[in-house]
This record gives structure tokens, sequence and C-alpha cells, in this order.
């Protein structure tokens, strides 16, 4: 029981919002973002409002090509 609590309170550490290791993890998330886009079914596809080509070249970007909104 104290292990469970030591490991709670060890992973429960805030993230900084901001440098390097903010930037890694959100790469990291947009990375798995783009993996899931590419393994959706067409049907899937419609449902978000994508076409499979659309959602093909989305997932080939590379990971340093991020939304504008992202280099402010």
């Amino acid at each position: 029981m104290h292990a469970s609590s030591t490991c709670q309170s060890h992973c429960s550490t805030p993230v900084s919002r901001t440098g390097l290791g903010h930037s890694i993890l959100r790469l990291l998330q947009l990375s798995r973002s783009r993996r899931a886009l590419a393994s959706l079914t067409g049907d899937q596809l419609c449902d978000i409002g994508m076409d499979k080509t659309a959602a093909r070249n989305e997932a080939k970007r590379p990971i340093w090509d991020v939304p504008q909104t992202w280099r402010s």
C-alpha cells in the first residue's frame, strides 16, 4: 500500500507547460494522432469530414511540421 501511494505521488508530478519537455510531449502527441488518423477506415474518416487522401497527406507530414498556432 505504501509503494502504491509513493508511485501515485511521483506519477502525479505536474509537467511544466513551457520548455523543451513540453514541446517534446506535444510533438509525440501529434505523432500518435497522425498515426491514429492513418489507421481510420473510410467510414470513420467520413464521420470526421475527411477523405482518405487528406488523411494520408496529414499522416505523412513530418513531426516538425506543426500547426501554425504552436509557433507563437
